[in-house]
């Protein structure tokens, strides 16, 4: 739509305002909020991102060689998160200079990269911490 100021007369000052619908002339439209959106994370994700590079090394490494906690499943309690995607997780944080648990665990729910490298999971900040202090020395020990 184009909004166009016409007079009728110079000397008069009754003006007029007319919209004209100007085929060329548009905004971009977004999609419809309430339509379902149907795509795949790993098309989210860039190739060369951070994310998959921090996938990557984390799961060539041992973890159990390193001290890392929980490795094996206990029979009773919560099903734990497993220490790989923990440790992913902190060192994507790390990367990005997301420090605090309790952004950490913000950007589980707004950052596609970590969305990716969760797979969905969406750990307290509680959780984080408990990782953070259980496992303090085998994080110093990974390289």
């Amino acid at each position: 739509m184009l909004l166009v100021w016409s007079s009728q007369a110079p000397a008069q000052v009754q003006k007029s305002f007319s919209i004209i619908n100007h085929p060329f002339m548009h905004y971009q439209d977004g999609q419809d909020r309430n339509q379902m959106f149907v795509t795949s994370m790993e098309e989210m994700v860039a190739a060369d991102s951070w994310a998959r590079i921090v996938d990557l090394f984390v799961d060539s490494m041992s973890l159990g060689d390193f001290g890392f906690m929980n490795m094996e499943l206990n029979k009773e309690g919560n099903i734990p998160y497993h220490p790989s995607d923990l440790c992913k997780f902190v060192l994507y944080g790390y990367r990005k200079r997301i420090r605090s648990s309790l952004k950490l665990s913000e950007a589980c729910k707004i950052d596609v990269e970590v969305m990716w490298l969760l797979k969905g999971l969406r750990p307290s900040q509680y959780t984080i911490n408990y990782f953070r202090s259980n496992n303090g020395p085998a994080n110093r020990k990974s390289p």
